[in-house]
């Protein structure tokens, strides 16, 4: 048997980082894509979760890019790997969810029974004492957490070794430094024995070691059956970070939106505005669930009414820039939190005043500078416009040049109602006006969001704006342009709820009614959740004084399509005009009739859930 002989410390902390990672980068295939398979088979997905020995962080990346609800904490001796980290972290849209720390594998810094993962690939026998390594896993795991180690096993002649290098090498076409490395690093590896004797003294409990392919070793626990579903994990199927919809002034509008509910003879729900006890539990909830593993990444203050007519607006507002300054989850990211206005109210006193001291997002609804259009749109009457715009455009200014100022955050406009023809028509017209207004008060940027959709409110309206445009030309065309030295920045609605087509088609998995409108968290002024669509709350699905946000995305998760649903128009198999929602639409029936033929096979005793107004 071959003798233990440890590489040199040097060649982990002084070597080439960028040469390592284009090293690390040859192993993903073959190393590093099955051992993520096998960690993702213990079943955590969320959570906290510890990778020992990140290098360039690969492993770690991967994980939380495959766990949208988990923060990964990415450990290593080399602050020019963690540098390497945050760029690759950084580069796959995870950045926010991979943490780099400098420490030692032998002394972690963090507190006992932290992380519900822990896992290291490649590290150990990096190790001069592989059992304080473990002792270490074990302290800071969950008592009912899972862990995976897996490293190299030590081969017990040097012909063995001899034969790996060059077998290995020719398959990974390794150079002469690489063998060096790789031989070195076999050397310093454990064999099973040893490995069995370390875990034993380190007190990890419930373990298993096995033999893996290419020479290697696992060290593995496995999740009890309890803790693969954590208390939050078991009602809620949901993976992708959520948005929430608040709704300040629920009913209560001084505009008449040819697109919404409120303001017509038909409305029968409720006129309100929302208490300072369901503020303060909206808030209180979105920690709870940060901490829970349940990312909250949007939070917009409009909802079926305007905002800026509450009567304590400016003291809501601090409840959420509190939140934002006070945010006391370092492994969770801050909310956005947005007013959507019709601008009507900006310069009323307090009302910009409320954004000036507070980090929130000004988005100021705005279709057309055109004053009848205006008028149609925004009152239903094109005799109004000229007036409206009077009040509106003024505030629009001032916004512009406290953003200009750096005082207020950020300033968005929709280019909403989203009326498609106006939007076309006038499209042109509306960028070199709010282009113009951002110059003369010294903004650089103007962000305009683009509706792709239009709802009609489960019935209470009846749009004529059928399907589903993307503006793909609109967006080709003056994205990232300059206007009058202005830029601009345009998206479209939806993807600020879902940046990536995979958290869009997470709904496919995680609801038995996949449903773009019922996908994020609306709460109405009296803290109901509702359906988007639902602003006569006549299907209330849960309360947020009453359940967690995990619930109630549970309750939204089993929603099936009743009388609600049946006087809506934009439900998945009714959209059109874009190949990505019409797949979506197919594949959405589709997990429908599935989640129906297996409530009608549920077992006496366990009652399907009812579907919404039966």
């Amino acid at each position: 048997m071959m003798e233990r002989i440890l590489e040199p410390v040097e060649a982990l902390c002084d070597a080439d980082a960028d040469t390592y990672d284009r090293l690390s980068r040859k192993h993903r295939f073959c190393l590093d894509n099955p051992f993520i398979g096998k960690v993702l088979s213990m079943g955590i997905r969320q959570g906290q979760a510890l990778d020992i020995g990140c290098g360039p962080g690969h492993v770690a990346v991967d994980l939380a890019r495959r766990c949208p609800n988990m923060t990964v904490y990415a450990l290593d001796l080399s602050e020019t790997m963690l540098n390497l980290v945050r760029r690759n972290a950084e580069k796959a849209g995870v950045g926010h969810r991979v943490v780099p720390i400098l420490g030692d594998a032998t002394r972690l810094p963090f507190q006992d029974q932290r992380f519900q993962l822990v896992v290291s690939l490649h590290t150990l026998h990096h190790v001069p004492n592989p059992e304080l390594a473990l002792r270490e896993i074990r302290r800071v795991l969950a008592p009912d957490g899972a862990f995976l180690v897996r490293d190299l096993r030590r081969p017990r002649s040097p012909l063995v070794t001899k034969t790996l290098v060059n077998g290995f090498g020719a398959l990974l076409r390794y150079g002469s430094e690489e063998k060096r490395q790789y031989w070195n690093s076999l050397r310093a590896a454990l064999t099973p024995e040893e490995m069995a004797g370390h875990v034993r003294q380190a007190g990890l409990g419930r373990s298993r070691i096995s033999r893996r392919a290419g020479h290697h070793l696992d060290v593995a626990r496995k999740p009890r059956l309890c803790a693969a579903r954590s208390a939050m994990e078991a009602p809620m199927k949901t993976r992708r970070p959520i948005a929430i919809n608040n709704s300040l002034s629920h009913g209560i509008c001084n505009c008449n939106c040819t697109l919404c509910g409120v303001n017509k003879p038909g409305y029968k729900g409720p006129k309100e505005f929302q208490p300072k006890s369901v503020t303060e539990t909206l808030v209180a909830r979105i920690k709870q669930a940060a901490r829970q593993g349940l990312l909250v990444r949007y939070v917009a203050n409009a909802g079926d009414g305007e905002p800026t007519l509450h009567p304590e607006f400016g003291e809501r507002m601090d409840m959420f820039g509190d939140m934002i300054r006070q945010w006391d989850v370092p492994d969770a990211p801050t909310p956005e939190v947005s007013v959507v206005t019709n601008g009507v109210r900006l310069l009323r006193p307090g009302v910009l005043d409320a954004f000036t001291r507070n980090p929130l997002t000004l988005i100021v609804s705005f279709p057309t500078p055109d004053p009848e259009s205006y008028g149609m749109l925004m009152s239903g009457d094109p005799r109004r416009g000229p007036a409206l715009l009077k009040h509106v455009v003024p505030g629009i200014r001032e916004a512009l040049k406290l953003y200009g100022q750096g005082r207020i955050r950020r300033v968005q406009f929709h280019i909403s109602p989203p009326d498609r023809d106006v939007v076309r028509r006038d499209f042109d017209r509306t960028l070199q006006f709010l282009t113009t207004l951002a110059r003369e008060a010294g903004a650089e940027t103007v962000e305009a969001i683009l509706f792709p959709a239009t709802a009609n409110r489960s019935g209470l309206i009846r749009s004529t704006v059928k399907g589903c445009d993307m503006y793909a030309d609109l967006i080709r065309r003056y994205n990232g342009k300059r206007i009058g030295g202005v830029q601009v920045r345009l998206s479209l609605s939806f993807q600020r709820f879902f940046p990536r087509i995979r958290e869009f088609f997470d709904l496919l998995r995680a609801y038995d009614y996949p449903c773009t409108w019922n996908a994020q968290l609306f709460v109405t002024a009296a803290g109901d959740s509702t359906c988007c669509n639902d602003q006569a709350v006549r299907n209330p699905m849960g309360n947020l004084l009453h359940a967690s946000l995990p619930e109630l995305m549970a309750n939204k998760e089993r929603h099936r399509p009743g009388r609600v649903c049946a006087g809506c128009d934009q439900t998945p198999d009714k959209i059109t005009g874009s190949r990505l929602f019409a797949l979506f639409g197919r594949l959405a029936m589709l997990k429908l009739r599935r989640a129906e033929a297996k409530s009608t096979r549920t077992a006496p005793g366990l009652p399907a859930l009812e579907p919404d107004g039966m």
